[in-house]
């Protein structure tokens, strides 16, 4: 089962825990502010997808992400670069 919905300041520590349990960067002190999120997300422009990385073994979710419309390109691959690892 999945749940789409808006996102909003309140979900703050499920979304870090959410990151922390995926093993993903989590930069309280930089981009990840509770502030600089709420900020975020109460702007103009803003959309945030929750947790849309997907393993290649993962079949049952890339076959959601397939039935909402999603297309799978297995040539993406994700790098980053930052000057601390704090921001």
């Amino acid at each position: 089962m999945f749940l789409i919905r808006e996102l909003t300041v309140n979900d703050y520590d499920a979304l870090v825990a959410l990151w922390k349990e995926a093993g993903l960067p989590f930069r309280p002190n930089g981009r990840d502010q509770r502030e600089r999120i709420a900020r975020e997300i109460t702007g103009p422009c803003s959309i945030f997808l929750v947790a849309c990385l997907i393993e290649d073994w993962n079949n049952d979710s890339r076959t959601v992400f397939e039935h909402l419309g999603y297309r799978y390109y297995p040539d993406v691959h994700y790098y980053t670069k930052r000057k601390d690892d704090e921001v």
